[in-house]
């Protein structure tokens, strides 16, 4: 009888170890990995969003839980806005059509090379490390024009969020 008490009390911790939900010590939940969200996300449309070829009308994206569809300007380069100030994620589905980052009317690009989502590299081939924590204000997503009027994105927070 004692070895089914035992047994008992051992399986009832490991389920109130593991009930918790993963969350760490503090009770708050682990932040998930930014690239595995954007593949949660991947085959949703998100908000909707239309680019332009002026920086100075460019629509703002905000770091968020949901993608967006970007359409683009035919025939030429488009832009949207995001917001500086924190280092961020930049998902596409598309490849070759980010095609530069600047600060307000700064001409120097700040784009990094593109890498493929390493949880999802088929669906989303391309995302970019945004260092925007260095400078609050305006920054600008160009746009290149592609054989698709519209574009799949996600910006989110490159430190993660809990889910």
């Amino acid at each position: 009888m004692d070895r089914k008490l035992a047994l008992f009390a051992l399986i009832a911790l490991a389920i109130g170890a593991t009930g918790c939900g993963g969350d760490d010590e503090d009770g708050t939940p682990p932040e998930e990995d930014p690239g595995e969200h954007a593949c949660e996300h991947v085959g949703e449309p998100g908000t909707a969003v239309t680019a332009t070829a002026d920086r100075a009308t460019a629509p703002q994206i905000a770091l968020s839980e949901e993608p967006y569809t970007v359409t683009l300007v035919p025939g030429q380069p488009s832009f949207v806005a995001i917001p500086g100030g924190e280092d961020a994620l930049l998902f596409t589905k598309a490849t070759g059509v980010v095609i530069g980052l600047y600060l307000e009317q700064e001409t120097n690009n700040q784009l990094s090379a593109p890498e493929p989502n390493e949880f999802c590299p088929t669906e989303i081939p391309e995302h970019f490390d945004l260092e925007l924590e260095s400078a609050a204000g305006a920054w600008y997503v160009e746009l290149a024009p592609s054989a698709t009027s519209d574009v799949w994105m996600a910006l989110l927070p490159a430190a993660g969020h809990g889910h």
